[in-house]
């Protein structure tokens, strides 16, 4: 089997891309932030930049079929965190960013085509997939199994198969996404798990889940206020419980940036741009998912392992070719000399 992996930086800061590109988006785009401010964003190069990595897309597609690669092909698209909006990254419906625990920040977009290979296209699932699922999913495309015991064991990993779910419109084969355990040893540690009950697909967040909790929109945005009319549906009970915290307030910046031992309860199933805050609610059905969700916190608490080893700057190891690989300091890549 062929496995080919291609991952574009891009968009992705620095925005970058040519300017015969860039003309094909004429204008100024701004945004109001989570402190209020309004700020400019560079939307023009962003569009300018998936436009790019689209024709890239296009030109591996063009070259697949050249080859005789298609017939039996599966080709998955999909991407690692929300948009960014300073840098032109909108996620709207949805509440937040990259770098929070908003579905802003942790839901993301993906598609997954065959020419052949797909007994239905053109849908969208609402079941629930993971990236560590791509592993033990990709391994049974190619005729394996997920649950090899010779040379490899995949029996303990975190991912699930997800080929029928992909292939046949079926079932997801999880029922729950745990979104963060960090490190049980810091008191800053933030808690998250989505899980699907039913028809349902409710999130529970212990913590500081972001303090860019709004719903960041450009004023040239292009989306459709149906979008969010199609993210989903619930039970009419849990509808309606949603409906009466509707005359209560709603989230506002302020409700973002408290201690962080706060406890948000959200039925994104309905409420996609999480919008009300239903822990503690008194509905009985909600008591019992909101105590579910914390035992099932408590009970990965148990098992939760070290998310990384310790670091050392000095060692020689963390350098490669002038470059630190690993470690704390600044930027995202680690030690700095």
């Amino acid at each position: 089997p062929l496995f080919l992996y291609l991952a574009f930086q891009a968009p992705h800061s620095p925005l970058q891309a040519p300017q015969e590109l860039k003309d094909k988006y004429p204008g100024d785009w701004t945004y109001t932030d989570w402190d209020g401010s309004t700020k400019t964003t560079s939307r023009a190069t962003f569009y300018a930049m998936v436009t790019a990595v689209d024709q890239a897309v296009g030109e591996v597609y063009t070259e697949m079929e050249t080859q005789g690669l298609l017939d039996n092909a599966i080709i998955v698209f999909t991407s690692d965190n929300g948009g960014q909006p300073s840098q032109g990254g909108f996620n709207n419906p949805y509440r937040g960013a990259k770098g929070t625990f908003y579905e802003g920040g942790v839901r993301v977009p993906g598609f997954v085509y065959s020419k052949n290979l797909l007994t239905q296209s053109g849908y969208r699932h609402q079941g629930l997939l993971h990236a560590s699922d791509w592993l033990p999913t990709f391994i049974s495309l190619a005729g394996g199994s997920a649950d090899l015991t010779t040379d490899i064991d995949l029996t303990s990993i975190d991912g699930v198969d997800q080929t029928q779910m992909l292939l046949n419109n079926g079932e997801s084969a999880r029922s729950k996404i745990i979104l963060n355990i960090y490190d049980l040893e810091r008191p800053s540690t933030i808690y998250g798990i989505v899980k699907q009950y039913g028809p349902e697909v409710w999130k529970y967040v212990q913590g500081d889940i972001g303090r860019r909790g709004i719903v960041y929109t450009a004023t040239k945005s292009s989306r459709k206020r149906s979008n969010i009319q199609r993210l989903g549906r619930a039970e009419e009970r849990t509808q309606r419980t949603i409906n009466r915290k509707r005359t209560q307030k709603a989230l506002t910046r302020e409700h973002t940036q408290r201690a962080i031992n706060d406890k948000y309860l959200f039925a994104i199933s309905v409420d996609a741009s999480e919008t009300y805050n239903l822990y503690g609610d008194s509905a009985s059905e909600i008591q019992a998912i909101q105590a579910d969700l914390e035992a099932e916190i408590e009970a990965e608490k148990l098992v939760a392992v070290p998310p990384m080893n310790p670091y050392d700057c000095s060692n020689p190891n963390n350098l490669l070719d002038g470059f630190w690989s690993a470690g704390p300091g600044e930027g995202w890549c680690g030690c700095s000399p």
